[in-house]
């Protein structure tokens, strides 16, 4: 049996995870932390890395590390409860905020900003420009990396002052063609939280995300607030010196004459300076919030938990990633700064944040990934389906229409002619009892994450005389709140022919 033999009706409309073999899904390394802490214990040695890590299971940190300095110049050592800067990994708190109102009825993706902020002076923007291309990219806005960023940064306060910085660009691109990066498109998102919500950007993420999350270590940078327990970000960019390239893609440059200020020389031959020359007057829509790695871990649970936003929005933000049982992402970097941030289907969460320039966070996120990739399906799965299994034949025998218990809300059956969705149709298409006097599983391999499991496998209707109906089939399980794990979505195909001999022995 194949996966495309299943999948070949076109009946299937659900992203459905990546299939492993069995084996490789159940190797489970001896000490995951063990080997987290030797991969990040060689980057520290090699001043490759400073900064946080961490590693929950089930909500539950099993692997929190500190290295390097929060501060250099005075001295103050990394902690676990260290405040960094996450750079674009604020983008993610604008995508939930964008969701929100659309959850409220308050915008549609599909609005223009021209909907919202009527004076903008891009026409091309107003007209064209959709809620949905900014949070993907493809608007053709550019970035406030510019020139008069670099000469006006430290007056830069507020939505309106990123705004000014490039809203008189032309595009890129024709909205909709193409992607790009867009840091600008993120302001603009901002912006529309803003006019929709009639707070500040600040004051929503804070209101409406950070608050229900419990994430209270979670606040902009301000040049003017002096930040308790917060990390300098340390670069070996050059900082001074004209920009070059497109300027609405511009990076990172500084006027002419700059002085970088005290240095230190990382092992690697480069030159650590402080990036706090580069810093806006304040962080934006589109990145530099302070965190740490427990804020985003509640973040995580906050998320897949519902807090936030509603079933079919979280999986708008967790994206087609998650939803195939990899990891959802976000992460940023740029000058002295480097996060990574990843939630599993089956609730491993992964942060990385550092104060170095960008691999620094993400080699050792990479490396971790790789860990959890092998280790997505604990070897309790099997025993758990084989348990799953033996309960729904049970109920088989002593009256088939039982077996819908063993199915979610929204479960589905799909296959020879059968399309059953929804508690309702299970329960009646167990209930036809199928002719059968009883009703064999064989498990054949199991995969996928904790709360998501899926199973191939044999299934084989015992009908009067003996005779069988055999059927290969891949099941996609779900676990509910009470722990118990339940078919979600239940593909079948005839097996190969074969005789169809007497009953099998139990």
């Amino acid at each position: 049996m194949t996966r495309a033999t299943l999948l070949c009706s076109g009946l299937l409309l659900v992203t459905l995870p990546a299939l492993h073999p069995a084996g490789k899904s159940d190797q489970r390394p001896v000490d995951l932390a063990a080997s987290i802490d030797s991969f990040v214990q060689r980057r520290v040695v090699a001043d490759s890395f400073s900064g946080v890590v961490m590693v929950a299971r089930n909500r539950v940190p099993i692997y929190q590390r500190a290295a390097g300095f929060a501060d250099r110049e005075g001295s103050a050592a990394m902690t676990t409860n260290t405040r960094l800067q996450v750079a674009s990994t604020t983008k993610l708190f604008t995508q939930i905020a964008v969701r929100q109102l659309e959850q409220a009825g308050k915008l549609s993706l599909t609005d223009t900003v021209g909907k919202f902020l009527p004076d903008y002076p891009n026409s091309v923007v107003r007209r064209k420009v959709t809620v949905e291309q900014l949070l993907r990219h493809r608007s053709g806005v550019g970035s406030f990396w510019n020139e008069k960023f670099m000469a006006t940064r430290a007056n830069v306060r507020s939505v309106q002052d990123y705004l000014e910085l490039f809203q008189n660009d032309s595009l890129l691109f024709e909205p909709g063609t193409s992607e790009a990066y867009s840091n600008g498109g993120y302001v603009l998102l901002g912006a529309i939280i803003e006019r929709v919500s009639g707070k500040s950007y600040q004051e929503y993420v804070q209101d409406r995300i950070f608050r229900p999350a419990g994430m209270t270590e979670t606040v902009p940078y301000d040049s003017r607030v002096s930040r308790t327990n917060a990390a300098v970000g340390y670069t070996t960019q050059t900082l001074d010196g004209p920009m070059t390239g497109d300027r609405r893609l511009a990076g990172v440059g500084a006027r002419p004459g700059y002085k970088p200020p005290v240095a230190r020389r990382a092992r690697s031959g480069g030159i650590r300076r402080p990036n706090t020359s580069l810093q806006a007057g304040v962080s934006s829509p589109a990145g530099d919030h302070y965190s740490t790695v427990g804020d985003f871990l509640k973040l995580a649970n906050a998320l897949v938990s519902h807090r936030l936003l509603d079933s079919t929005r979280t999986a708008a933000v967790l994206g087609a990633r998650y939803a195939a049982g990899s990891d959802f992402r976000a992460n940023g970097g740029g000058p002295g700064v480097n996060a990574e941030f990843s939630i599993y289907p089956s609730r491993d969460v992964l942060v990385v944040f550092s104060n170095y320039d960008p691999p620094a966070a993400t080699a050792i996120a990479q490396y971790v990934r790789s860990l959890l990739a092998s280790n997505s399906a604990p070897a309790s799965i099997r025993t758990e389906v084989d348990s799953l299994h033996s309960a729904m034949m049970a109920a088989f025998k002593r009256s088939p229409p039982g077996v819908a218990q063993f199915y979610t809300d929204d479960a589905r059956i799909i296959g020879m002619g059968t399309h059953r969705s929804g508690r309702a149709e299970v329960q009646q298409y167990w209930s036809q009892g199928l002719g059968a006097t009883d009703w064999l599983l064989e498990v054949v391999e199991v995969g996928g994450a904790r709360d998501a499991p899926w199973v191939l496998g044999r299934s084989v209707v015992v009908g009067n005389g003996g005779r069988r109906m055999i059927t290969d089939y891949l099941a996609i399980l779900a676990r509910g709140t009470d722990g118990r794990l339940r078919y979600r979505i239940d593909l079948f195909t005839p097996s190969e022919p074969r005789p169809m001999g007497p009953r099998p022995p139990p």
